[in-house]
């Protein structure tokens, strides 16, 4: 650009009291930020500071956004829900969704926190690996895991998932599901772990309806050649499975004459976890 077109086309300025969109994008680096989101996040995060529901002008100017970038990321949050008016005229403040959110997140560090207590026993009593699952779309997320003293080195680690048809834990979650949920999951093309991985949909729908008869699963080299699994449900306040305990071993140490009792250890530890969690014995949840 000429130094004329420069004095015909001055570049605009921003107003005062609002920073320029690139502002927000400056603070992330990286090629897979997305700015709308940065934005989003940048307003959500202003209006939790808050104590009062925040003006257009004023979250603008918190965020590093301009007034109509502001409004027009308002009205498509206000559209989830995750903000909403708030009792004076064109303020705003945080929605009802994100409590929601919120709530699920709390429930999972609650779920984690009171049980690690009860794991930390059990792999002490038994000696072996105890896990703590609970469901991410389709499969089972780790999110605790206590060492035993015997196998350390185990497929499932925290952080990381497996499918619903594989392991005792795994298996627990599927059984929890409605019968709908399980159905629409069979559908897909399941992949084998191991040749023991059970693949065939009427199998696996005779293993749900043990596990639902019995209050327990048992795998057996279908994650890992060499080791065997038993979980169990654990349930919510309102009677649905909220989560698995599972304990794993290699299956020389997992005897049949073994099994019974692990068994009842894996059971009661999961109802302990259970009453923890606010669950009464005989509530149950409709599938």
């Amino acid at each position: 650009m000429t130094m004329t077109e420069q004095q015909q086309n001055p570049p605009r300025s921003t107003p005062p009291g609002e920073a320029s969109e690139a502002s927000v994008v400056d603070r992330a680096s990286g090629k897979n930020y997305v700015q709308v989101f940065g934005r989003m996040a940048a307003i959500l995060d202003v209006l939790a500071a808050s104590p009062r529901p925040l003006g257009l002008t004023e979250i603008s100017r918190r965020s590093g956004t301009t007034k109509a970038s502001a409004h027009r990321l308002l009205s498509t949050l206000a559209v989830h829900n995750y903000v909403e008016p708030g009792a004076q005229s064109g303020t705003y403040q945080l929605g009802l969704r994100l409590f929601q959110l919120g709530s699920v997140v709390q429930s999972r560090l609650d779920l984690r926190t009171r049980a690690r207590p009860v794991m930390e026993r059990l792999a002490d009593e038994t000696e072996e690996t105890v896990f703590l699952s609970i469901l991410r779309d389709s499969t089972a997320l780790c999110i605790e895991r206590i060492d035993g003293k015997h196998v350390q080195v185990l497929a499932l680690q925290v952080g990381t998932t497996l499918p619903l048809h594989s392991g005792g834990g795994p298996r627990v979650l599927l059984a929890g599901l409605s019968d709908q949920q399980i159905d629409d999951f069979l559908q897909q093309e399941l992949e084998p772990i191991t040749r023991f991985t059970e693949i065939d949909p009427q199998e696996i729908w005779a293993t749900i309806e043990r596990i639902r008869s019995t209050g327990y699963a048992i795998s057996e080299e279908d994650v890992t050649i060499g080791v065997a699994a038993i979980g169990a449900p654990i349930h919510g306040v309102d009677g649905s499975v909220i989560g698995t305990l599972s304990l794993a071993g290699i299956t020389q140490r997992l005897t049949r004459s073994r099994i019974p009792l692990l068994i009842d250890q894996v059971v009661n530890a999961a109802a302990e976890i259970s009453a923890l969690m606010g669950y009464e014995k005989g509530e149950t949840s409709s599938r």
